[in-house]
């Protein structure tokens, strides 16, 4: 199994072969068993690699074909699959362009994809998902493949592929859900680089990075990284903050501890998702263990005072409340007849029936897991009573998880009052508030909680929760869509001219349209506007990243878009005008005529009313 590019990747993908996202084109060299049971073979790939089976779309290649078609269909299934796990956002199926016979074998064919991608992410990587997703379809649809999912295919999986397409775009775990459900809302992507995605065109267009958007400040993004910057801002702004003192060694973690009185909680004072944080500590002994434990993960420590309760996450997206999210430690229910040690077992047996990274890290019986069972009166050999919830660790974190239920409709008003505002003081459109509190049902000025964090970027969009806030947040973060107008004239001078009169209609009705051709662009102002960038798809790219571009008239006057694929993945109106295109390729058998009509049909293929029907 090989998997080579067909062309060079340009900078800039396009759209083609009716897909909604941009893509590039593989080949994929492969044998394809004679003998495949598909139904098993879907069984085992949904079982053991959380593929869903979907319908495989009919081949009007012929019958010859159809098994490398079948096969073929589900290698792109698991590449999908693979590149999400990686954070990589792609959503819609390849499309499967061509299938010859390849090599020495009857079995051997050479198939030919249009795969969804994203600018920056090289063809290596994306043929590195591909390779792996051809290695597991042959061995799901070997007559050996069981239930039992190979150890070293896992492996090499995890650490060669997954862990190695992670490195190639910086991403997290929001960058996925909520892309996913721009692409089902309709609202066009496109990676700008470094994990940042611009969501919409032109003065539509939104900027998103994993949940942080455009009009986040960067100064107050830069504040809420150190926790004790924070928390005085918080306190200078008359908001609750916890109280605490810096910490450069265990002296004066001691002194500190003096002030403040027990119980105390000890935490790195720049380090996210509850690294190094430790709670509950009542004594100078499980101090110096904690004040160790946080300098493994920083510098600056905070001892700080503990305040009774839960922590709730109150996510403020937009600048409006949105959701809360309780959060507690992880722990393991019981149901009256096993020990805790039995039932953490059976946990671990169906986390490692899981692809590796489906699995969160598994609890076992260790020194951890002890002390916080004794604190509890219990031991792993304990058995609870059904239905009790036995706590595994004092926190919930992003190392351990944690146990996530929706709080949205118990948070009092005073308590979403002071979220909002902790948002706003920081100039976060989008901000995570941790506040912890005895029960937030209560207002905070009448039960002592406190603001705990502000978070940038939030995780969002992982839980069912926040999936079904989705649509909300979508709906006030993009006007139409992030849609603009994108008319097209083909043909020759004619071409421009009837653009440039469409132009001057839309700004006399107050657009504020741009034109373009391969070779020459106009304003909003109807001057000459210098781009570096040269041919229609690239200068139709720059345009959309223009937040003062209203709508946008294309001049198509040569073929180029053929081979670069459309800049757009729908385009509004198409007008053919007279004039002949100019061709790339050299002579040509075929009339100039029929040439042109060929480009009319290719380009009306991308109008709304043709989706599913485009030509590739």
């Amino acid at each position: 199994m090989a998997v080579a590019p067909i062309e060079s990747m340009p900078t800039l993908l396009g759209y083609r072969a009716g897909l909604r996202q941009p893509s590039a084109t593989l080949l994929l060299q492969l044998e394809v068993p004679a003998q495949t049971d598909y139904q098993q073979m879907d069984a085992l790939l949904e079982v053991l690699y959380g593929v869903a089976s979907v319908a495989e779309p009919p081949w009007g290649g012929g019958s010859a074909f159809g098994s490398a078609h079948a096969h073929a269909w589900r290698i792109s299934l698991i590449a999908r699959e693979l590149l999400q796990a990686a954070y990589i956002p792609v959503f819609e199926l390849a499309k499967i362009l061509e299938i010859r016979r390849g090599g020495q074998g009857e079995r051997q064919y050479r198939i030919s994809f249009a795969s969804p991608s994203i600018d920056g992410f090289s063809l290596k990587g994306l043929g590195m998902a591909y390779d792996a997703a051809a290695e597991i379809a042959a061995w799901a649809a070997s007559p050996n493949a069981t239930t039992e999912r190979p150890a070293e295919l896992d492996h090499r999986l995890q650490e060669r592929v997954i862990t190695a397409l992670r490195g190639e775009v910086p991403g997290g775990m929001s960058t996925v859900p909520l892309l996913a459900a721009a692409h089902r809302d309709d609202i066009p992507v496109r990676h700008l680089g470094g994990g940042v995605y611009q969501l919409g065109w032109g003065a539509r267009s939104r900027w998103m990075d994993r949940s942080a958007v455009d009009v986040d400040s960067a100064v107050g993004a830069w504040l809420v990284q150190k926790k004790h910057w924070t928390a005085q801002v918080i306190r200078a702004a008359g908001l609750p903050a916890p109280e605490h003192l810096l910490a450069t060694d265990m002296a004066s973690a001691e002194r500190a501890a003096k002030q403040l009185g027990w119980p105390l909680v000890v935490k790195p004072a720049d380090r996210d998702r509850s690294e190094g944080v430790t709670v509950g500590i009542r004594d100078e002994r499980r101090l110096r263990g904690a004040f160790e434990h946080a300098c493994a993960h920083s510098r600056i420590v905070l001892i700080e005072r503990e305040v009774a309760g839960p922590c709730y996450r109150l996510l403020v997206a937009n600048g409006r409340f949105l959701y809360a999210l309780s959060r507690r430690p992880k722990a393991i229910i019981g149901d009256g007849r096993r020990s805790i040690a039995e039932l953490l077992e059976e946990r671990a047996v169906a986390s490692k029936a899981k692809p590796p990274w489906q699995r969160g890290r598994v609890i076992g019986i260790d020194e951890l897991t002890c002390g916080v069972l004794a604190a509890q009166g219990l031991t792993p050999d304990s058995i609870p009573e059904h239905g009790a919830a036995v706590a595994l660790r004092d926190i919930e974190s992003s190392e351990w998880g944690g146990e996530i239920g929706d709080a949205t409709e118990m948070v009092h008003p005073e308590n979403i009052d002071i979220a909002l505002r902790a948002a706003a003081l920081f100039g976060l459109s989008n901000a995570g508030i941790d506040i912890i509190s005895p029960d937030i049902a209560v207002p905070w000025n009448d039960n002592g909680a406190i603001i705990n964090e502000v978070n940038y970027a939030p995780y969002f969009g992982g839980n069912q929760i926040a999936k079904a806030k989705l649509p909300d947040f979508f709906q006030e973060f993009m006007a139409g869509n992030g849609r603009i107008p994108v008319i097209v004239y083909l043909g020759g001078e004619a071409a421009w001219k009837r653009g440039k009169e469409r132009q001057a209609e839309m700004i006399g009705s107050g657009v504020r349209c741009y034109l373009s051709s391969h070779r020459q662009t106009l304003d909003a102002e109807r001057n000459p506007l210098h781009l570096s960038a040269q041919g229609l798809h690239r200068r139709a790219i720059a345009l959309s990243l223009n937040r003062d571009v209203e709508a946008l008239v294309l001049v198509v006057q040569d073929d180029d878009l053929r081979r670069t694929g459309m800049p757009f993945d729908r385009i509004d109106e198409v007008h053919r005008c007279p004039g002949e295109l100019r061709y790339g390729g050299g002579a040509s058998r075929i009339s100039p005529s029929v040439r042109k009509l060929d480009m009319e049909n290719w380009l009306r293929g991308y109008l709304p009313s043709s989706t599913g029907k485009r030509p590739g």
